[in-house]
């Protein structure tokens, strides 16, 4: 075995020893059609096989990335749901005002994480990777 797959093969155990020590029976990825989403997709698929999902958000019609993401997702055979957090977007910065608390930016990161978290809760997911 080469180091390279040793290090995959120590990266897989860690995933699952995470979610059986919280007893979660799968993973929830945001998929977003980087290498980071994909890399961390492909790594949970081997370690939970089936029990994996992933979110694509869209925020203002970015479906040139969704439609990325969707064929990293069809490839590597995950479930996945396309969300649309723009209504909740432009109510969290119509409420933060023009000069908002934090960019705007950094605001549709942390929806994406709350969405994520509160996904994988659902679904009694670990959350791996982040928005």
């Amino acid at each position: 075995m080469s180091d390279i797959d040793a290090e995959i093969e120590a990266i897989i155990a860690w995933m699952t020893s995470q979610a059986n020590r919280l007893a979660k029976h799968g993973a929830l990825v945001i998929l977003d059609c980087d290498i980071n989403s994909a890399v961390t997709s492909a790594l949970a698929k081997k370690a939970f096989g089936g029990e994996i999902h992933a979110v694509l958000f869209t925020c203002r019609d970015r479906s040139h990335r969704v439609k990325d993401a969707q064929w990293i997702a069809e490839h590597l055979e995950i479930s996945y749901e396309v969300m649309d957090i723009t209504p909740l977007f432009d109510t969290l910065t119509g409420h933060l005002g023009p000069d908002g608390l934090v960019k705007p930016e950094r605001n549709l990161s942390h929806l994406k994480m709350l969405v994520q978290r509160c996904t994988a809760d659902a679904r009694n997911l670990i959350v791996l990777g982040a928005a």
